[in-house]
């Protein structure tokens, strides 16, 4: 037997204009976020996705519509307090996130905020770094750090909260190919343990992991389906300043010429073994 899963955040006709402005950031949004759920929300630079981001967890609440976290109403002191308990942001910047010296007191600061016994804290920071690959530089002062461990502690952070759901906002675009790895590595950890997680980002090859993907521009819902769907529209995704994934331009060559099936996006492997035919 199926059960439906619980429902997290729900947008309804959810509209923001910032003070003094006359043209919306985001446009009528709809969409419903599920427990266990991972989200891709992309667009081109000014599409409204920070500015979305911001609203799961009330540090914004719509100006017109609703944002409802558990049911409640953001625009509520009950909704606002449900939102920030269970939403953690990470945002694009790790250095503006790091307010501790040493990396294991940095993971601790949150939990510490909220009052958690010692002893849980320990356990949290510990399985935090675990779950990020931290542990073995705990110790470290957090400025010695790359800028992908930075993220990772980022992260970290936000697991030792224990939020209900996890939002990313642009959480790699400042990072190079390996942190940008390193950072998507424990993300599928962290999903395939069961976290709710939504990506805000540009990068199409980010999403391959993902449930499902909403497509903003202009600050309004544009496209909403499957990774998979949305990669096989090549050029179109050019309408809504998207770049297809060069691995994902070379499979659709491949795949219109008839040498590889157009049911799932292939491995590397399997488009060399094509090329190589």
């Amino acid at each position: 037997m199926n059960f439906q899963k619980e429902l997290i955040i729900e947008l309804k006709n959810l509209s923001f204009f910032y003070p003094g402005t006359k043209r919306p950031v985001l446009r009528d949004l709809d969409f419903k976020l599920r427990s266990g759920e991972w989200i891709a929300v992309l667009g081109a630079n000014g599409s409204g996705k920070s500015t979305l981001a911001k609203h799961f967890n009330a540090l914004l609440v719509p100006t017109q519509g609703a944002c409802f976290v558990y049911g409640h109403d953001t625009k509520t002191n009950e909704g606002q307090f449900l939102a920030r308990k269970n939403v953690t942001l990470v945002f694009q910047n790790p250095d503006n996130q790091i307010v501790a010296a040493i990396v294991e007191e940095d993971v601790a600061f949150g939990p510490e905020n909220l009052g958690i016994p010692s002893v849980e804290i320990e356990e949290r920071v510990k399985k935090a770094l675990k779950v990020t690959g931290l542990y073995d530089v705990r110790k470290r002062p957090t400025y010695t750090l790359s800028g992908g461990q930075k993220q990772r502690l980022a992260v970290a952070g936000a697991i030792a909260m224990e939020p209900a759901c996890m939002v990313l906002d642009e959480a790699t675009s400042m990072l190079d190919p390996k942190g940008r790895k390193e950072i998507n590595d424990v993300l599928c950890k962290l999903h395939k343990g069961g976290m709710t997680l939504i990506s805000i980002t540009h990068r199409l090859e980010e999403i391959v992991y993902c449930d499902r993907c909403v497509v903003l521009s202009r600050g309004a819902k544009v496209w909403e389906g499957t990774p998979r769907d949305l990669l096989i529209m090549g050029d179109g995704l050019l309408e809504w300043g998207l770049r297809v994934p060069p691995l994902v331009e070379v499979w659709g060559r491949l795949r219109d010429a008839g040498l590889l099936s157009d049911e799932v996006l292939p491995k590397i492997d399997e488009m060399v073994d094509a090329l190589c035919l």
